[in-house]
């Protein structure tokens, strides 16, 4: 499983909450991003395809990924290449 390096546009820090923005290259495989530190966690995650017809890509939220606790993760299996913007809602530090 790969790691995605998003491109974060803004964070909204309120007290230990956070909403990110950004956007990463999606790729042909599974992949994950980490959005916080082991002990945060992200209550929502919303990505938007890079074209109309693109696949929507499946999200899991908080997953245990490459046989590491990776708590505070996204992963996303993109199936198609492209830019993918996201928002997220989190709990930690960023």
């Amino acid at each position: 499983m790969a790691a995605i390096t998003p491109t974060l546009n803004e964070v909204c820090p309120v007290g230990d909450h956070s909403v990110v923005t950004g956007g990463f290259t999606g790729v042909d495989a599974d992949s994950h991003i980490a959005l916080v530190p082991t002990m945060g966690h992200v209550f929502a995650f919303s990505v938007s395809t890079p074209t109309e017809d693109a696949t929507t890509p499946l999200v899991e939220l908080n997953k245990v990924t490459g046989g590491t606790n990776t708590q505070g993760s996204v992963r996303v299996n993109t199936a198609t290449t492209g830019y993918y913007t996201f928002i997220a809602h989190v709990v930690g530090a960023i």
